[in-house]
């Protein structure tokens, strides 16, 4: 998915966005789906973003993981 159909598609369904950059200066969005955890996606320089992790805010634990990423994704409707 390109970074424009993510903003998009979390903005129709009232979720917060939130964009940040890590360390090494690499954009990242976070969708809040109104819990208390930010799944973040990684930009890349074509325009498409890729999950990266979920960050919880209440134990302050992340999650990775290829099923992980799924389930986000779906429930993002991707």
């Amino acid at each position: 998915m390109t970074k424009q159909q993510l903003i998009d598609n979390a903005t129709a369904k009232n979720f917060k966005v939130q964009f940040s950059q890590d360390q090494f200066d690499n954009e990242l969005i976070g969708i809040n789906k109104g819990k208390y955890s930010y799944h973040w996606f990684k930009v890349y320089a074509s325009g498409d973003v890729y999950f990266h992790h979920t960050y919880s805010q209440i134990n302050g634990k992340t999650k990775k993981g290829t099923m992980h990423s799924i389930r986000v994704e779906r429930s993002l409707g991707f």
